[in-house]
């Protein structure tokens, strides 16, 4: 298998900081519901982004859901495509399950 591309390695960078800020955003909003003592500010952002409704992602090993913004799971997407575009019969090892960032490594 051959190393991948400097691009492709600042794409995953990228990705991944898209992943972080999605999750930060939320554990930052999160502080601030716990100092109102209400979820006002969680309504207000799902009414302005009404894109970021249901979206999360699982810790490992836990399958407890953190929320996290669209734009990260879009990223989630984007690294998974490009390991198997990547990766020599990478489309064997993924499976899909339904969700546009739900791919699993099977072993």
């Amino acid at each position: 298998m051959s190393a991948p591309s400097s691009d492709s390695i600042t794409e995953y960078v990228k990705d991944y900081e898209s992943l972080i800020e999605g999750i930060e955003f939320f554990l930052g909003l999160e502080q601030e519901i716990v100092k109102q003592g209400n979820l006002e500010a969680l309504r207000r952002h799902y009414e302005q982004h009404p894109e970021d409704k249901l979206c999360n992602v699982y810790r490992p090993g836990t399958r407890e859901t953190v929320l996290c913004r669209r734009s990260g799971i879009e990223a989630i997407e984007r690294m998974a495509i490009r390991l198997i575009t990547e990766t020599p019969s990478g489309h064997k090892r993924l499976r899909y399950s339904g969700h546009s960032a739900c791919l699993r490594v099977v072993t």
